[in-house]
């Protein structure tokens, strides 16, 4: 028995978090020039990360046929991060009819840029899945709200925290951080918005860090008038990403929709004072005015006033205290030892 982990991207993030699950021979279908080791790397979707369009697309369905051709009867496939709902379902079922055994990680629902097929297809690739891996009882509970799919299937894996070198000297507390690849469910224009109904254009500084998805150049206009709002619009190499987080004291994090985000995560191994909407992933590790705020979603004048509290001296060094006290540990170990006595139970059921 083998086991094969799909991950097309195979950069950054994504090819992070999956070098944190995989052991020994365990292999990884992912793109050709991945951050993975060569020994795990099976770069079945060739120049499927840096394609557009119809070549995209090509690398992705090709992609897809060679990992069916490389997994055999008694195998485990494990999917995580799913690209076009339609194509997957045809070939999971494929799997599954090969007598393969099946594994998701529900990162998210349903995709951010969702199509009007995804829910069809979605819901067939999640019941014709052996087990399905969720990071918190919140997001399964809003699945279960929406899918019918028996419950034996669920297993709850807890999301790691990464080991992090904390720099406290270097923190100034009115420096705020929006961070990572920019799109548009993670509501930068409601930030901007909310800094603009700040009393003062003074006392704070922001600094938008990440790879812009569309364009930028309407919020930029925008906040012209704005000389302490910077702007790192480009992909921050990991080298860069302590130095960033180190520097500033509070992470805003103003999503207008999400299940599951790994830059929380990082934020709490930093120790950084975050401000998060009211969704389950946030309410479940965020104790309101104890070690973080909260602002009700898509509330510009909400989150406006929570930026306006965390930016007071008092509430900020009184939260950041808590939070001092209460830092995560490093749990890849434990993160990659729950995902690996579930491939033996698997193996064992067989």
């Amino acid at each position: 028995m083998k086991i094969f982990i799909f991950e097309p991207n195979g950069r950054t993030n994504t090819a992070k978090y999956v070098k944190n699950i995989i052991q020994n021979e365990q292999k990884v279908f992912t793109s050709s020039g991945s951050i993975y080791k060569s020994e795990v790397e099976e770069p079945v979707f060739g120049k499927y990360h840096s394609s557009k369009g119809l070549g995209k697309l090509g690398y992705y369905l090709l992609g897809w046929i060679r990992a069916v051709v490389k997994v055999s009867k008694r195998d485990i496939f494990h999917y995580h991060w799913l690209k076009l709902s339609p194509l997957d379902f045809f070939f999971i079922m494929l799997l599954k009819r090969k007598g393969v055994q099946v594994i998701g990680t529900v990162h998210n629902i349903l995709p951010h840029e969702r199509m009007f097929y995804d829910d069809y297809f979605f819901a067939r690739i999640y019941k014709w899945s052996n087990v399905l891996i969720f990071h918190t009882e919140g997001i399964l509970e809003t699945f279960i709200a929406k899918f019918s799919i028996p419950k034996n299937k669920f297993k709850i894996i807890s999301h790691y925290y990464d080991p992090v070198t904390i720099e406290q000297q270097k923190e100034i507390p009115e420096k705020m951080l929006f961070f990572g690849n920019i799109r548009h469910y993670k509501g930068l224009e409601l930030l901007i918005e909310a800094i603009k109904l700040l009393p003062s254009k003074k006392g704070w500084e922001l600094c938008v860090a990440g790879r812009p998805e569309y364009d930028m150049s309407a919020l930029k206009i925008q906040t012209e008038n704005y000389e302490n709002i910077h702007w790192r619009d480009s992909f921050i190499d990991d080298d860069d990403v302590g130095e960033l987080f180190n520097q500033h004291g509070i992470v805003v994090m103003p999503y207008k929709k999400i299940d599951t985000s790994g830059l929380l995560y990082l934020a709490q191994s930093y120790g950084k004072l975050i401000i998060a909407p009211r969704m389950a992933i946030f309410e479940e590790t965020i104790d309101h005015m104890v070690n973080g705020l909260l602002f009700e979603p898509n509330n510009v004048k909400d989150l406006s006033a929570m930026i306006q509290f965390a930016l007071d001296p008092n509430t900020f060094h009184k939260l950041k205290a808590r939070i001092t006290s209460e830092l995560p540990i490093d749990s890849i170990s434990g993160f990659r030892n729950a995902h690996q006595k579930l491939y033996s139970d698997l193996k064992n059921e067989q």
